[in-house]
């Protein structure tokens, strides 16, 4: 399926002038509804065997230990499994497992299984994440993901967990809104929960800010990335 989803959409592009606008624009949203829905198929399996390493993320474990590591040798073993794939394919599986594995990622961060009680524990949790990120990204790299935006997003989200001052905060968030606009409140105030030190108060006024971000439409062309991001 893959395979034709590629042809058809390079099809389309090359003989754009054949096709109206609006049948252009429809057909492509098929194909990629086709793309994602084999995309979703083939990595179900995949993620439920990563389940086991995905809950100790945002834990304790995570914090003070390489627990990380081993989560990276289980998706490397995960990847050449699904080797064999014609090169573009393989490159769209890849980077959708990639783009999945750093949702999982902040999900559970922000699940707030572990407090960040001073800014020594906030100033860990700030390299953790960075190295994590990093880590994340040249092993995904390696193996044929072209999503290097995701090294972004995981390393403005690091950011946070450092700030101390309430005006660098929501300075920090605005940018952050303003490059992923699909930030909502909500994912800034479980952020934010995870900092013992940051006031309800002060949450409250760093997600105005936020709003008022949102609301001005200035946005960044980043993928879609915190709506993948379930926050209860």
């Amino acid at each position: 399926m893959w395979l034709v989803c590629f042809l058809c959409r390079d099809f389309l592009f090359k003989r754009s002038q054949l096709f109206p606008e609006p049948v252009q624009k429809k057909c492509l949203s098929i194909l990629a509804h086709m793309r994602e829905s084999a995309h979703e198929y083939l990595l179900r399996n995949v993620h439920a065997l990563l389940k086991p390493q995905y809950k100790k993320l945002g834990t304790k474990e995570w914090l003070y230990t390489t627990q990380f590591n081993e989560l990276l040798c289980c998706i490397e073993r995960q990847i050449q499994n699904i080797e064999g794939l014609p090169e573009i394919c393989h490159q769209g599986l890849v980077g959708q497992f990639h783009v999945d594995v750093a949702a999982e990622y902040v999900k559970r961060l922000l699940k707030a299984q572990v407090k960040l009680n001073d800014k020594e524990e906030q100033d860990r949790a700030y390299t953790v994440v960075t190295n994590n990120t990093e880590s994340l990204h040249n092993l995904m790299s390696k193996m044929g993901s072209k999503e290097d935006w995701l090294k972004e997003v995981l390393t403005m989200i690091a950011e946070v967990l450092k700030l101390q001052d309430l005006p660098a905060i929501q300075i920090h968030m605005a940018e952050l809104g303003n490059r992923f606009p699909d930030l909502s409140t909500r994912h800034v105030s479980a952020l934010l929960k995870l900092k013992a030190t940051v006031s309800k108060k002060d949450r409250k006024l760093v997600k105005q800010t936020l709003s008022e971000v949102l609301t001005g439409g200035r946005f960044g062309d980043a993928p879609p990335f915190f709506s993948k991001v379930k926050v209860y």
